[in-house]
This record gives structure tokens, C-alpha cells and sequence, in this order.
């Protein structure tokens, strides 16, 4: 139950970027589409760690260390640097418009930065899953559903407030920032009950 509230939490987000994008308008719907898609992808890689990471997890309950991420902060970096090194070419470089020009939509240009954005937040949403497997393992369910749950309410509130003053790519920062802070904080929360262990 736990982890299904905390999945919508996270999933929901998307939608509601997608919801307060209507305010602006259509086209920047569309754009905002082709980001989302692009965030499908490691949404559905997180959503099978979990799967894979909770036996490991649970099966570690009765060691001294069982209360780990099982990943080191060197790989971290190996797989955050190939999203961030993707984002810097996708939001300086041409060849994305170029792109949209082949297909015959070159007005979708403009969408690279809420490209260059997604790709940002797609190691969240990787490790998000080593996260929620390990913490659903230690019987920390319901803290993942309030901390998804809060975090997203705080950030609806902030993209419909940035999209409403007329600035989008702000509103898709937020949402970019939100699936950060959804990972940290239960990661923060992990090496908390490592070091009260």
C-alpha cells in the first residue's frame, strides 16, 4: 500500500507539469510531451530496480550492514555524467532543431531546454529505485509515501505558480528539482537509519 502511494506520488508528477502547461499553451504541451517521453525511459528502469533490489534488501535485514544503497558514490557519478554530458550537448548544440526540421516541425525547437531538463532528471528517477527498494525492504513504506506525497504537493504548487507568472521552463525546472528531492531525501534517509543502526 505504501509503495503503491509512493509510485503515484512520483508518476503523478508528470502530469500535473503536463496539466499546468495547458495554462501557456498547446504547442508548449506538445513540447513538454516530447520531454516526458524522453523521462519514460528511466522512470521504467527505476520502477524494475525495484523489483530487483528489494529480495537483496530484505535478505541483508539480519546483517549489521543491511541497511545499504549498494551502490558507491563513484557509481553514482558513472551514471549521472553520461545524462548530464547528453543535456549539455542537447541544450547547445543545433542538431536537436535539426532534428525537428527533418520531421517537418521545426517550431519544437524550442523544446531542447525542457529536453536538456528531463534528461537532468532521469538519474533521479534511476536511483530513486535503488531507494525504494532498499527502504520498502526495512519496512520504510510509509515514508516514502508521505515524503513522494509532500514533495509533490510542494512542487504542484510551485510549477502552476512559476507557469501562471509566464514562465514554463521555470515551472519544468521545479518539476526537474522535484524528482531530486524526492531521491535525496530518502537517501538522506537511508544513511540516517544506517548511522541510528
Amino acid at each position: 500500500m505504501w509503495l503503491a502511494a509512493a509510485t503515484v506520488g512520483v508518476t503523478i508528477m508528470p502530469l500535473i507539469m503536463r496539466f499546468a502547461a495547458t495554462l501557456d499553451s498547446y504547442s508548449i504541451v506538445a513540447m513538454i510531451d516530447v520531454a516526458l517521453v524522453l523521462l519514460t525511459i528511466p522512470q521504467r528502469v527505476g520502477t524494475v530496480i525495484v523489483s530487483a533490489v528489494v529480495p537483496h534488501a530484505t535478505k541483508a535485514l539480519g546483517k549489521a550492514d543491511g541497511l545499504t544503497l549498494t551502490i558507491t558514490r563513484r557509481e553514482h557519478f558513472v551514471m549521472i555524467l553520461p545524462f548530464a554530458v547528453a543535456a549539455l550537448i542537447v541544450a547547445c548544440t543545433p542538431a536537436v532543431g535539426w532534428g525537428f526540421d527533418l520531421l517537418g516541425r521545426p517550431e519544437y525547437a524550442k523544446a531542447t531546454g525542457f529536453l536538456a531538463l528531463a534528461l537532468l532528471a532521469g538519474p533521479a528517477r534511476i536511483l530513486y529505485g535503488l531507494v525504494q527498494g532498499v527502504l520498502i525492504a526495512h519496512g520504510e513504506g510509509r515514508f516514502l509515501a508521505v515524503n513522494a506525497l509532500l514533495i509533490t504537493a510542494v512542487a504542484s504548487s510551485v510549477i502552476f505558480t512559476a507557469t501562471a507568472l509566464g514562465s514554463t521552463m521555470a515551472a519544468f525546472a521545479a518539476f526537474s528539482a522535484a524528482c531530486w528531492a524526492v531521491y535525496l531525501s530518502g537517501l538522506l534517509r537511508i544513511n540516517h537509519l544506517t548511522v541510528r543502526a
